[in-house]
């Protein structure tokens, strides 16, 4: 069985997550070891590797999930470890910021992850171009790495438009019954249902390499929120809007950091 390869910074990234704590260290790895797992096995058994690559985007998710709440950010008690559902909703929740970020005002500023060091020297930062910048500053990396916030009217903002774009573009109900349907694909790989018997007809090695990638995204999030004890202000913002997106927490409620 042929192994997956990892590019240079993905490996940098599996180096840097053996230096935290447990029990998001090892969450992270397992992440990892699933969807190592899944390319392994997609030639010989397609639903138990679809499942394997679902099972490791989880567990990078329980990674950043074990953060806030080691760092208690405020609202992280609600997160559920072991609820699918919880797990599933954060990739469509990315994508929501991801668009946001893609048309807000950063895009002059192209903000971009970088990797420094090695070992435990090693971090993931975000880098800002410095526009009409002189040479010798044409860079800036904010420290920690996300602690900024976004507003609207002054107002914090909830990513709200962003979600409703991605609930339009699935043709869902709303974005909790989008979520749900993410959560239920595991089983409905693994379990026969009244239609008949699950079968994966055919599963690409660009699927599970998207996978891969899923993951160490999810990985590079936990590692900019992870060594910081200081509660970051897009993070605490993000938390918020994601408990609100769950119905875990009423429109008019805010949650203020110290």
């Amino acid at each position: 069985m042929d192994n997956l390869e990892l590019t240079e910074s993905q490996n940098l990234i599996a180096e840097f997550i053996l230096n935290t704590p447990a029990p998001g260290k090892h969450c992270a790895r397992s992440a990892i070891g699933h969807v190592q797992s899944a390319w392994a096995i997609r030639k010989i058994d397609l639903e138990m590797a679809a499942f394997r690559s679902l099972t490791a985007i989880e567990e990078a998710t329980t990674a950043i999930f074990h953060s806030l709440k080691r760092h208690k950010y405020e609202g992280a008690d609600k997160l559920q470890l072991r609820s699918h559902v919880h797990k599933a909703a954060l990739r469509p929740f990315l994508a929501a910021i991801e668009t946001n970020f893609a048309k807000s005002k950063l895009e002059p500023f192209h903000p971009t992850l970088e990797l420094q060091g090695t070992g435990v020297d090693g971090k993931v930062v975000l880098r800002l171009d410095v526009p009409k910048g002189p040479d010798w500053a044409k860079y800036a990396y904010p420290q920690p790495p996300l602690n900024f916030a976004f507003t609207r009217n002054g107002e914090r903002y909830h990513f709200t438009e962003e979600i409703e774009w991605i609930v339009n573009t699935h043709n869902a109900a709303s974005i909790l019954k989008h979520v749900k349907d993410l959560a239920n694909r595991r089983n409905r790989m693994l379990y026969a249902s009244a239609e008949g018997v699950p079968k994966v007809a055919d599963l690409g090695d660009g699927f599970l390499l998207n996978q891969r990638d899923i993951v160490f995204q999810h990985l590079c999030i936990y590692l900019m929120i992870d060594p910081y004890p200081d509660k970051q202000l897009f993070v605490q913002q993000t938390l918020e809007s994601f408990l609100r997106m769950l119905n875990l927490l009423p429109d008019d409620a805010s949650i203020e950091s110290e």
